[in-house]
């Protein structure tokens, strides 16, 4: 989900949120860090939005 996320591959992000939604949105991985955390820094809007909609926590 990392990887979607900061690429903004919403497909992807679907696809993982369907099959494993509680394994992937509050994972945080590297450098403590979620999913929403690389969707923001990298600037993709729609996926943060996405992200938030699927409920997501940020665990900052």
């Amino acid at each position: 989900m990392h990887w979607a996320a900061a690429k903004g591959r919403m497909n992807i992000m679907e696809v993982l949120v369907k099959t494993r939604k509680s394994a992937v949105l509050d994972r945080c991985e590297t450098k403590h860090s979620a999913p929403l955390h690389w969707a923001s820094g990298y600037g993709f809007v729609e996926a943060v939005e996405y992200l938030l909609d699927k409920g997501l926590e940020d665990h900052t």
